[in-house]
């Protein structure tokens, strides 16, 4: 019998609301996709079933490729629930807010701390290996992604002190609520362009170089992959080639239509 309790209301976002729960004695939180009333009820229905069952494939993939995101402990199909692994600490948002306290404290005109650029390009690794993994996020932005490591850990890497794994086996994925189900380089790409517009909105102090140390992170995780085999070589060569590029044109192609909309 499943030994499972749902407690407090921890957030509510505009698909969902996630729950603090108990599994088997285990801290867990649980997703659960509810209602629209707008929508036709069965159609409703079929969509929260398939975005559920779609994150949860994601989740499972990321556990199978050895990418850090909460571990899938069971899913309802019928309550379009997800119960997972409860993983605490801050988001990278908050971690790289933090920073820019400190940073405006120390002096107006401060450089970022070398945590910042391992933290970025910690990022560009993480999104490489899903990327290889074929899951494409859909959402990523800085607060889809936890932060694990200790305030030690962070000090040190202020220092420039870089751990063995490195920042990146300090982050964890989360929310895959829009996660694609299309892996083409030109989804690649587009994953990518996300988070490059989510930093320069939201990290704006870092406009002159979150985009460069991400895309290091990335082409540096894929050819990482390719010389040292963990995954097809051809198609790591491949993506880390093409992904960055394709990137530069979902931003052309982007600005191109911001003109044609204001003429």
């Amino acid at each position: 019998m499943l030994s499972y309790t749902e407690g407090d209301l921890i957030f509510q976002g505009a698909e969902s609301k996630l729950y603090a729960s108990d599994f088997y004695g285990t801290p867990a939180v649980s997703k659960v996709r509810f209602e629209k009333r707008f929508r036709h009820r069965q159609l409703d229905e079929r969509l929260r079933q398939q975005r559920t069952l779609r994150e949860a494939r994601a989740l499972a993939r990321c556990c199978r490729h050895h990418i850090r995101a909460p571990t899938l402990y069971f899913v309802d199909r019928e309550r379009c629930t997800l119960c997972m692994e409860r993983i605490d600490g801050a988001t990278v948002k908050e971690v790289l807010d933090r920073e820019e306290a400190r940073l405006a404290a120390a002096a107006p005109a401060a450089a970022p701390s070398p945590l910042v650029a391992h933290v970025l390009r910690g990022l560009g690794h993480v999104v490489a290996r899903m990327h290889m993994a074929d899951i494409i996020h859909g959402d990523l932005t800085t607060c889809n992604f936890l932060c694990t490591a200790t305030a030690a850990q962070l000090a040190a890497l202020r220092e420039d002190a870089v751990p063995p794994a490195g920042i990146a086996e300090a982050l964890v994925v989360i929310d895959f609520g829009l996660v694609q189900e299309k892996t083409s380089d030109e989804e690649r790409a587009v994953d990518l362009y996300v988070l490059e517009k989510a930093l320069l909105a939201t990290h704006n102090y870092l406009e002159h170089c979150a985009v460069a140390l991400v895309l290091a992170g990335y082409t540096e995780a894929m050819v990482r992959a390719a010389e040292g085999g963990a995954e097809a070589d051809a198609k790591a060569v491949r993506n880390a080639k093409n992904t960055p590029k394709r990137c530069g044109g979902s931003r052309r192609c982007a600005r191109g239509a911001k003109r044609s909309m204001v003429g």
